[in-house]
């Protein structure tokens, strides 16, 4: 059942592939940071290597309630509790690009767009005896950013270190909000700045082989735009490297 627009709530996001490829070009402008002087060397394209997305689990649950401080009263919020589950099991419709090498470390990144998932949502509210209810179809997008000279590190979304402009700037432009629903509640940029998706480190040449798996785990709380709560992240996946996009969306 669909229950009505609350604070926190506003019409689903989805992005197609032109959403992706911005995102995806404008992450790595960003991890790239400042140019350097020239140097006379002609700048080479990083290449790109693909995947499919040949297995996935994916569960993140909020929990949340309005944190009764004066951003809950400001921006109406308080009396709200409740939980939002994005959940995505199987082969899904996806595309992850592992671009550069240990000579172009800034544009060294990991991207994987994971559609087919679903999200349900359940909010109270004090004073109304019948909670908002919501579900329908959704997506999830994960990142990694170069983390050092040999690793990578992975995480939901943008990582929150590229600062609250570049997050709010480039989150809708990702595969959608996971958390998107006509109920109130927090959302997936307000997550992202709050930092409470776990994060996990790979080697670069963990993405080298015919079959990569990949393991994100973890729970952490989060106080941010009037609500405060705890995110359960549980994501693992198996990723089998093709030998371009047409592959990937044809195996999908």
């Amino acid at each position: 059942m669909r229950g009505e627009t609350g604070p926190g709530g506003g019409a689903r996001s989805r992005a197609g592939g032109a959403g992706l490829a911005a995102a995806l070009a404008a992450t790595a402008v960003l991890a790239a940071g400042p140019a350097s002087p020239a140097s006379g060397a002609k700048a080479r394209t990083p290449p790109l290597r693909f995947f499919r997305v040949a297995r996935a689990a994916i569960g993140i649950a909020v929990s949340f309630h309005g944190d009764g401080g004066p951003g809950c009263a400001s921006t109406g919020r308080c009396g709200f509790s409740g939980t939002e589950q994005f959940t995505l099991k199987g082969p899904p419709f996806s595309l992850s690009g592992v671009g550069g090498g240990l000579a172009f470390v800034a544009n060294d990144l990991v991207f994987i767009e994971l559609v087919g998932g679903t999200t349900a949502s359940t909010v109270a509210q004090v004073g109304v005896a019948q909670p908002c209810t919501d579900r329908a179809a959704s997506s999830a997008t994960l990142i990694g950013l170069p983390a050092g000279a040999h690793r990578v590190r992975l995480s939901v979304g943008l990582p929150a270190s590229l600062g609250a402009r570049e997050l709010q700037t480039l989150a809708p432009g990702l595969a959608g909000d996971p958390f998107a629903s006509h109920c109130a509640g927090p959302r997936f940029t307000d997550l992202l700045l709050a930092k409470a998706f776990p994060l996990a480190s790979y080697r670069r040449r963990h993405f080298r082989g015919a079959r990569t798996r990949l393991h994100l785990d973890g729970r952490r709380t989060f106080h941010e735009a009037g609500f405060a709560g705890t995110v359960s992240t549980s994501a693992h996946l198996t990723l089998r490297k093709v030998k371009n996009e047409k592959q990937v969306t044809a195996s999908g």
